[in-house]
């Protein structure tokens, strides 16, 4: 298992903020969001890892970690499995001791009191949850608590993980047992506080991974396509009989399984052979007096289930068991969620299955007088899981995934509260903005000489002065290993788990080679593997006993780091021809999904959205078809995001020069085709960067990327990149602009902004433009620049958003 490129930043960003509170003996508290399905327990055991192995143990201190959760079932159990199951593939915390920490009722009686004692040196990780904090636990009325607080407080540095952060004011943990011991942790003069939140607060510390992160990482961990009451006519969903509505969703899961079983044809999909997808029917917890009814409608659910050939799962606390082809056995969560299991069909109720984690389901079922009234962001989220995931190579792998039923997932609902609980917002393209067209950057890839002789020759450079110390290498495992390899690798076909291989011969060596070799055929053709060969029995003689293989396996594995360095090198000099062009957007109508957020919550969280008059500020979109409702939610995904919107909104209305028309502004939807790109490179890749805002000033576009403050841009590379891209973009314009011999139509400015303070009262900005008065504040020659720099060596200074607004009148 690793961490994808969003989430390994993430890690990054966190470390540094605990490295930065240690080395300064400061208190500190961050604050991180992500969204369901991200990975987030997974970044959190690396962020463990990372801070184990960095701590100074010369600090006089020791650590500990305290992980509190909410003790929703059996919650704080699957963290501790999910824990004891990721250390095996990190480093420090392998070998960490981890333990969950739960205290019986006082009724209970106690078997001894030493039992029920919590001594920090017994665990380097704890995990709480907060029913353990009430007061009739032996914990509390003992001091069990206060005492471990106490041994902290004098010898430990601790780490404070707060799960569920926002909910710290529902009914689940409004113990003031619990809130007393938050409080005291908070206290200690030796502390970190990691708080992970849906809803951060206005001024909190925040590392966040948003969906469109996720949407442009190198992994790919959620479903994107949700379809929600497909082929149902009705306008109205509680107008829907509950036989109707699951008779069609039983439609859908028999065409859903057939495409499942066509994945297999294709070898860019092969990850998701033998994957089963899954229909879940969530049901409720509680039935009380109404039993008689609520089992005649499981009864009726099973009749239509069984026409339509689904084999199917009841995991209710009175009954766990499974039905196949009419035989029915026990069951359980874990073999309910293996990819290819035989059940079709899971009718579950929430109290029994928290925080149970089942990617190949794919269809969440909502029935009246049946289900749960409210569809929460962590139920939707298990449907919303990719089935397995997958590494993307490319673009166009990345397309094929997208394009592929398992980015699908489907929701059948009669709930009145359905669109409610769904968290949908449609924007609706007012008709004057209808047809307007934009400037896009494209990269013609056919133009891109992927490996040049130049690059050829660097390879076999580096083959040839590595010969010696590879052949030293290699005397040096034989003499140590004598008779076999040990190679432990990545299993890709296994749901990305880890295998060890023992190779005892030449043969099997040949063998794993050749699979490597096709693995890395981008990175060394066939052609260089002969040139490689040629070095090798030029090398060779009477006193080196290397074979070709191991050399081989060395250069595939030793090597093979280098080698992708000067391949990245290879692209960064190379010159594809860029196509500037003119596109018809944004979409006429576009229908965004977002987290539901706590009705819980306290009003100074950050909210997903911010609402402005649309009419009055030449906001593009309406959340209404009606022309007399004017205003607008503005989705945002991030702290920095809302920032802007307040900033602009605000400075149109108090500071706008009256020379400036403002023709049209709004935020782009990524991935539609009629969303505004401009592809860059990374490393190797060709992606689609989609500005997070567009405005229009005077008739010329500007390209708005928001950014994290300083240490809070989550990708500081891709930052440089697009940076690079502009500059590159903006002189192909000139360029194009001389060769034609007229004025240029294509007209443009890109920027990537961040806040200048905490206040946002302004953004600071780098970019390029077109025009060469906007361009003359970053200094004039800055778009000259085509060779890859470091961030402090690009020719551009940062200038006030501001002022290149003002430039735009002059």
């Amino acid at each position: 298992m690793e961490l994808s490129e969003k989430q390994s930043q993430a890690v990054d960003l966190l470390v540094a903020k605990w490295d930065n509170a240690f080395n300064n003996q400061q208190k500190a508290s961050v604050t991180f969001k992500a969204p369901t399905g991200s990975g987030k327990t997974f970044i959190i055991a690396n962020f463990i890892d990372r801070i184990m192995e960095e701590f100074d143990k010369n600090s006089g201190k020791k650590l500990v970690f305290i992980y509190n959760t909410i003790s929703n079932a059996e919650l704080p159990k699957q963290t501790l499995d999910k824990f004891e199951q990721y250390k095996f593939y990190l480093n420090s915390m392998k070998n960490a001791t981890i333990k969950y920490k739960e205290s019986p009722s006082k009724q209970k009686e106690a078997k001894g009191d030493q039992e029920y004692n919590i001594l920090a040196k017994e665990a380097d990780v704890f995990i709480f949850g907060t029913s353990s904090f009430g007061k009739s636990t032996i914990f509390v009325k003992e001091g069990k608590l206060d005492a471990f607080i106490d041994e902290l407080r004098s010898d430990y540095y601790v780490i404070y993980i707060r799960d569920e952060a926002h909910i710290g004011t529902s009914k689940i943990s409004e113990k003031a047992d619990a809130k007393s011991f938050d409080k005291k942790i908070k206290e200690l003069d030796n502390v970190f506080e990691l708080m992970m939140t849906a809803t951060p607060k206005e001024n909190d510390d925040i590392v966040e991974i948003t969906n469109k992160d996720l949407d442009e990482d190198n992994w790919k961990l959620l479903k994107a396509n949700k379809k929600n009451n497909l082929n149902i006519p009705h306008e109205s969903t509680d107008e829907i009989d509950n036989s109707f509505l699951l008779e069609q969703a039983c439609k859908t899961f028999s065409n859903i399984k057939k495409q499942y079983k066509q994945i297999s044809d294709d070898e860019n999909l092969r990850n998701l052979w033998k994957v089963n997808p899954a229909m879940l029917i969530q049901v409720k917890d509680k039935i009380l007096e109404k039993e008689a009814e609520f089992n005649k409608e499981i009864k009726q659910i099973i009749k239509i289930l069984e026409k339509y050939n689904l084999s199917y799962a009841k995991y209710f606390s009175e009954e766990k068991t499974k039905t196949v082809a009419g035989h029915t056995s026990k069951t359980d969560l874990n073999s309910l969620s293996k990819k290819d299991s035989d059940v079709d069909v899971i009718i579950f109720k929430v109290g029994p299955a928290t925080g149970w984690d089942i990617p190949r389901a794919c269809m969440l079922v909502q029935l009246r007088n049946v289900s749960s009234e409210t569809l929460d962001k962590q139920t939707l989220g298990r449907i919303k899981r990719f089935p397995i995931p997958i590494k993307i190579y490319n673009e166009d792998h990345r397309r094929e995934l997208n394009n592929s039923i398992a980015n699908e997932f489907f929701v059948y609902s009669n709930s009145k509260k359905f669109d409610q609980n769904l968290g949908e917002r449609i924007y609706y393209l007012k008709d004057q903005y209808k047809n307007k067209k934009f400037v896009v950057g494209e990269i013609d890839k056919s133009s891109i000489i992927k490996i040049n002789q130049t690059y050829k020759e660097n390879v076999y450079e580096l083959v040839s002065n590595e010969f010696e110390q590879i052949c030293e290498k290699f005397e040096k495992f034989r003499k140590k290993n004598q008779d076999f390899l040990k190679i432990t690798r990545k299993n890709n076909i296994n749901e990305g788990r880890f295998i060890e291989k023992l190779i005892f011969d030449q043969i099997e060596l040949e063998i794993f080679n050749e699979s490597l070799i096709k693995k890395h055929n981008n990175l060394i053709t066939n052609d260089m593997w002969d040139n490689i060969e040629l070095i090798y029995n030029q090398k060779i003689n009477e006193n080196i006993r290397i074979s070709i293989n191991y050399y081989k396996y060395y250069i595939l594995t030793e090597l093979l780091d280098d080698i992708k360095e000067l391949n990245v090198k290879n692209w960064e000099n190379t010159n594809p021809n860029l196509n500037i062009k003119h596109i018809i957007a944004p979409p006429e109508e576009y229908i965004e999904e977002y987290e539901i957020i706590d009705i819980n919550d306290s009003k100074d969280s950050l909210k997903n959205y911010i609402e402005i008059k649309s009419e009055i500020e030449k906001y593009a979109y309406s959340n209404n078809k009606k022309i007399e409702k004017n205003q607008v939610k503005i989705s945002v995904d991030s702290k920095p995001e809302r920032d802007f919107v307040a900033f602009f909104t605000s400075w149109l209305e108090d500071d706008a020069d009256e020379n400036l028309e403002i023709n049209i502004w709004f935020r782009n939807f990524k991935n539609n085709s009629k969303s505004i790109f401009w592809d860059y490179f990374e490393q190797t890749q060709v992606k689609k960067s989609y500005p997070d805002f567009i405005v229009c000033i005077n008739q010329h576009q500007i390209n708005i990327e928001i950014k994290g403050k300083g240490n809070n841009d989550i990708s500081p590379e891709k930052t440089k990149d697009l940076i690079q891209m502009t500059q590159k973009y903006v002189k192909k314009a000139k360029e194009n602009s001389l060769k034609n011999k007229q004025k240029n139509n294509l007209n443009f400015t890109s920027l990537i902004c961040w806040p200048k303070n905490e206040r946002a009262d302004n953004f600071l900005c780098k970019g390029a433009s077109t025009l060469e008065k906007i361009n003359d504040l970053f200094r004039p020659q800055s778009y000259l620049i085509t060779e890859r720099k470091d961030a402090q060596e690009y020719d551009i200074k940062e200038e006030h958003l501001k002022k290149i607004f003002r430039k735009l009148a002059n």
